[in-house]
């Protein structure tokens, strides 16, 4: 079993208690007419791409020693 196949799992499982608990059931309205009304909104955040080659550490290191040197 794959990790995503054991958090699915585990995912619905407490979903499943969940669901029939007044609470919950009230919570679930009230965040579907918030969403409904445009009160909530997806963020988006300008963040730049991920540097997973290490790109950028790489290239502060390598720099040539005259950027180093203030005048």
């Amino acid at each position: 079993m794959s990790i995503v196949d054991s958090i699915n799992e585990i995912i619905n499982e407490k979903l499943s208690k969940f669901e029939n608990e007044e609470s919950y059931i009230e919570l679930s309205e009230f965040y579907s007419q918030l969403k409904d009304r445009g009160a909530i909104l997806k963020q988006e955040f300008n963040l730049p791409a991920i540097d997973t080659i290490g790109r950028t550490l790489f290239q502060e290191k390598t720099r040539p020693f005259k950027e180093y040197i203030e005048y």
